[in-house]
Order: structure tokens, then sequence, then C-alpha cells
């Protein structure tokens, strides 16, 4: 995994395109769930991942989205993350 401000904010464009589908989707009543519900996921992760690779804080490939919620709590608890990277 690359440790990068570079690779961090290539993963949050890649979160910020999953949060313009999701805006997307919710405006249209015939969205499946499903398919809302995979996005808000993907935006929630790759923000993460974003936050942790700007931190130098390593994450293996396969995270589940309980860690990246509870563990994104965490980190801006214990660590000193730019508010800014986060969006």
């Amino acid at each position: 995994m690359r440790h990068s401000r570079e690779h961090a904010e290539l993963l949050l464009h890649k979160a910020q395109q999953d949060e313009f589908a999701l805006e997307k989707l919710i405006s249209d009543p015939a969205s499946p769930d499903e398919i809302i519900g995979f996005h808000a996921q993907q935006a929630i992760e790759k923000t993460l991942k974003a936050v942790l690779t700007n931190s130098a804080i390593y994450y293996g490939r396969k995270m589940r989205l309980a860690f990246h919620v509870v563990g994104f709590g965490i980190l801006l608890v214990l660590i000193d993350v730019p508010l800014m990277l986060i969006h």
C-alpha cells in the first residue's frame, strides 16, 4: 500500500465520485436500496482509507465496514487528522 498524500487525494476523489452517484440515486425513488447502500459504503471506505493513507497507518486489503465506522471515530480522537482532507 502506498503511503502518500497524492494517493490519499486520489482515494478521496474516488470517494467523492461515489458520493456524487449516491446523490443522484437517492433523488430517484426507483433506485434500489442495495445500490444506494453500496455507494454509501464505498464512499465511507474510500474516505477512511484516504485518512489512513495520509496518516501512514497500515490497513489490510480486506477491511470490514464495522471496523471502518468504529475505526474512523477512534482515528479522529487519537490522531491529528487535517479536517480539510476529510471533506
